[in-house]
């Protein structure tokens, strides 16, 4: 598989991941996750709010981290061998 194509399914399994994160966003999780977190960020999205913020990457792992869905093990699943080796090459720098 080439290069462009290991990279959409990456880009689709990831998008898939953090689409599944909406179900569990609330309000009472945003403000857990604000408590979590450090300066600049801390500040950042306290001031911005759930309202802007429930939709940032940061907040989202978190929410599926939280609801024990991994990234890691979310990519493997939803990834051939090939794209898996791909992706996680880049983990590693």
């Amino acid at each position: 598989m080439d290069t462009d194509n290991k990279l959409l399914k990456i880009g689709l399994a990831a998008k898939q991941y953090y689409e599944q994160a909406e179900e569990y966003v609330s309000l009472p999780v945003y403000n857990e996750w604000i408590t979590c977190i450090e300066d600049p960020l801390k500040t950042h999205f306290s001031k911005i709010g759930f309202d802007k913020g429930k939709t940032a990457i940061p907040f989202l792992r978190f929410v599926m981290e939280k609801n024990d869905i991994g990234l890691d093990a979310f990519m493997q699943s939803n990834l051939s061998e090939d794209e898996w080796i791909y992706w996680h090459s880049f983990l590693k720098g």
